[in-house]
């Protein structure tokens, strides 16, 4: 029993004083299932729904990451393609039915695996495979397919074994001039030899006799092409700015 005190006559009368029980404590995961229960679902059904839930977000998760692979496979097969167009436009620089004195599309190997590794393999893998089949098409396309495959995977695996012995990180951001070079050569000595020593073996006559001449012609020509490359990336990432005020100039005069 408690006492109040009346407002009107000052009187304290008593009332009686009414005890509230605790609640007890909520089981989040056993309310789930009553719910579910009332409302007509088993527990398993709701198990389920969870599951299904969880697939779907894993399918848009592997679906956006499939996108974006696929837009960097397909940036470096079109860096490949156009680069491989422009150097096909200056046939003073052949130096054979597949080689060049100077072959730019090297570079563009080299940045693509840098830039977008795997995904960059592919992409560069596709574009040498359409580049032979367009300059030969004589030859089975399934021999073009493993000159391809050959090629690109000992780039591939040269540039990855040289990135750890540099110790150069995957988002390349230690890297420096002097490793730019490094790997420029590695990659023009991998690439070329595998070239070369994939298409002897594979037609047995595009590149017949002086072994070390090729070799050396090939190597050369890669490193050349490396160089150019990312010389011309380096100038224009430094005068980016310049550029893009050009290109809007040059937009708002057309308009």
């Amino acid at each position: 029993m408690g006492c109040t005190e009346d407002s009107k006559s000052g009187v304290l009368s008593k009332v009686p004083r009414v005890r509230i029980p605790p609640s007890p404590p909520i089981s989040y995961q056993s309310n789930i299932y009553s719910v579910g229960l009332l409302g007509g679902a088993s527990s398993a059904d709701i198990s389920n729904c969870c599951n299904n839930s969880c697939k779907f977000i894993l399918l848009v998760i592997y679906l956006k990451n499939l996108k974006s692979n696929l837009i960097e496979v397909l940036i470096s097969f079109l860096l490949y393609g156009f680069f491989a167009w422009v150097i096909s436009c200056f046939p003073q620089l052949k130096s054979g039915p597949l080689t060049f004195y100077l072959f730019i599309p090297a570079g563009v190997k080299l940045f693509s695996i840098l830039i977008f590794s795997w995904r960059g393999a592919i992409g560069i893998g596709l574009g040498t495979f359409v580049r032979l089949l367009l300059v030969d098409p004589s030859i089975p396309w399934g021999t073009w397919l493993i000159v391809s495959l050959v090629t690109t995977s000992i780039l591939f695996l040269a540039i990855e074994l040289a990135l750890k012995v540099l110790k150069i990180d995957k988002n390349l951001s230690n890297i420096n001039y002097y490793q730019i070079v490094i790997l420029a050569v590695i990659a023009s000595v991998a690439n070329g030899v595998g070239f070369m020593q994939s298409v002897n073996f594979m037609t047995g006559h595009h590149m017949d006799g002086g072994a070390f001449h090729h070799n050396f012609l090939i190597i050369m020509a890669n490193f050349a092409g490396s160089a150019l490359f990312v010389c011309a990336l380096v100038v224009i990432l430094k005068q980016k700015r310049v550029i893009l005020g050009f290109i809007s100039r040059l937009r708002s005069n057309i308009k």
